[in-house]
């Protein structure tokens, strides 16, 4: 069955979409707090609950322990973790795929956002390069036009063409 264009896996004609990730996912920046692309989500999919469980400052590694979701997107906050590295990252956020997989969730991993933030700008660059592969979001190719002030969240047309992105794929 069919739920606002989207495909209820379990026929249980409800559909509930689980938004994971760090703080652009829980819609920091958000000047017209509408919950960042997932609250503006629910605008586009009115039949489906959508959940926003991004949780502000998460690291892959913790991020993992929690997965049964569908949009992922995580990673730039690794890049100030002590031991980081691109691999551990590109690690754990397959590691989140494959465990939402086995809980036969449809799971869309999300490129990480522009962020021109210390050393941010190449390792969103390098963690992009290694989980492209796997990426059914290219948020990297939305462009740093949609980052608010602070040059790491997006605005309010920021989240609405991340929340149109998804709608559209």
């Amino acid at each position: 069955p069919d739920i606002d264009g989207l495909v209820d896996m379990n026929c249980d004609k409800q559909l509930i979409v689980a938004c994971f990730g760090d703080s652009i996912t829980s819609g920091v920046g958000d000047e017209q707090r509408q919950g960042g692309f997932p609250g503006r989500l629910e605008f586009l999919f009115p039949n489906s609950v959508i959940l926003n469980l991004g949780a502000p400052g998460e690291q892959t590694a913790f991020g993992r322990m929690r997965a049964s979701s569908i949009i992922v997107l995580e990673g730039v906050n690794d890049a100030t973790a002590p031991t980081a590295s691109v691999n551990a990252t590109t690690k754990n956020l397959l590691s989140i795929v494959s465990s939402a997989n086995r809980h036969r969730a449809i799971v869309m991993l999300g490129t990480l956002l522009h962020s021109y933030r210390g050393n941010q700008y190449s390792w969103v660059r390098a963690v992009n390069a290694q989980i492209r592969p796997w990426a059914a979001l290219d948020f990297y190719a939305l462009g740093s036009s949609i980052l608010s002030g602070d040059r790491l969240h997006p605005d309010a047309a920021g989240y609405q063409q991340m929340a149109d992105l998804i709608a559209n794929t």
